[in-house]
């Protein structure tokens, strides 16, 4: 890390509690004002003895602009949801019935669980599931070439896989896929704020992520992200009255969609999450995704250097990489994570290997640490 980077990171470092810390790819730790600022714009609203929600609102909406700041994306196509689960169901739910020709749901054997839990509910839609097995390497773009043919109506994409560290070709695979006619959602839960993400760019159909992890957001800000070409099409089926193109109009006899990504809203809205991770993502558009990932970035070339490569699970090169470094070290790895636990250092350990997760607040101290620790110094 240059010392420029070093002196920008210092207001946003957060009051750690734990030291040696690697589990953003899991919870990111608070930035520094987090507290004060929850307390002044949601508490501190609702003592009053006016009406807190125009208030709580615009504090939602500012999540919205900050994410929209992020992402290169426009507000009007972004919809606060709740998590990753609730914003696959809604848009599998609110697509056209796919046609018999065309009803092939591809995913992967490799991407999170619950995503296969939601996808698995679209059979009764009429979708036929089709699923890549796990030792396919989805960086190769033959492999999607092959899958992405025209019976498919619907792909969804881990844009980071979480288990291996893979971080895979999106705007490639999105090309691939719109040759075929194939709609795209996109996962981004594991790069969303460690990587940079270009809505614009990318042009998918769909966008699905959430604030817990790299965002340093707490957990219940997920977001939609919409194509404006798919706005149209789309009838979500979970609505509510902030999925009404006036809200407060109050009239049960007449509703109409939200013209924005906003249809996906629902009924009355979760505030608190979205006051945090409004906060969180301001940081990290001040901060930046480039320092952010350039300290990253530093951290795992330390790390990757000073162990064995035949230790290393995540891909040989950063660019092929997330964030999350995965090591698994053979016939020593239950007693590498008994010495991990010892020494306090917070990681965890999944199939694959030990998953370890350097941010902008870790410290060189902390790295130094791990390597004594893994290298049983």
């Amino acid at each position: 890390m240059t010392r420029a980077s070093l002196l920008q990171t210092q207001q946003y470092l957060s009051s750690k509690q734990q030291e040696n810390y690697f589990l953003s790819h899991s919870v990111g730790l608070p930035f520094k004002g987090t507290e004060a600022h929850f307390k002044a714009q949601y508490f501190d609203v609702w003592q009053q003895q006016t009406e807190p929600w125009p208030h709580w609102l615009s504090s939602v909406n500012n999540f919205r602009q900050q994410l929209a700041a992020l992402l290169n994306a426009e507000v009007d196509n972004i919809c606060p949801q709740s998590n990753l689960s609730s914003a696959l169901t809604k848009v599998l739910f609110s697509l056209k019935v796919p046609k018999a020709h065309k009803n092939k749901l591809l995913y992967s054997a490799q991407d999170f669980p619950s995503m296969a839990f939601v996808l698995n509910q679209a059979k009764q839609l009429g979708y036929q599931l089709v699923c890549l097995d796990a030792a396919e390497n989805l960086q190769d773009l033959n492999v999607w070439q092959k899958a992405l043919q025209s019976d498919v109506a619907l792909a969804f994409i881990s844009h980071v896989q979480s288990n291996n560290g893979q971080k895979l070709p999106v705007s490639e695979i999105i090309s691939i896929a719109k040759k075929q006619q194939v709609l795209t959602i996109i996962d981004v839960a594991q790069s969303v704020g460690i990587i940079n993400i270009n809505a614009q760019k990318w042009q998918a159909d769909f966008i699905i992520g959430s604030s817990v992890k790299w965002l340093c957001g707490g957990s219940g800000a997920g977001f939609l992200w919409v194509h404006s070409q798919r706005l149209a099409d789309c009838q979500p089926v979970d609505v509510g009255w902030f999925s009404h193109q006036n809200p407060f109009e109050f009239d049960g006899e007449h509703f109409a969609y939200n013209q924005s990504a906003l249809k996906f809203w629902g009924g009355t809205p979760t505030v608190a999450p979205f006051v945090i991770a409004g906060f969180a993502i301001e940081q990290v558009n001040k901060l930046g995704i480039e320092t952010i990932s350039t300290i990253n970035k530093a951290h795992q070339v330390k790390i990757r250097t000073a162990i064995d490569d035949s230790f290393i699970v995540s891909p040989p090169t950063l660019e092929q990489s997330s964030g999350t470094l995965i090591l698994h070290f053979k016939d020593q790895q239950t007693l590498v994570v008994e010495r991990l636990q010892q020494a306090n250092i917070g990681c965890d350990v999944r199939d694959l290997g030990i998953r370890l997760s350097p941010h902008f607040y870790t410290t060189t101290d902390e790295v130094n640490g791990l390597l004594n620790v893994l290298n049983n110094q």
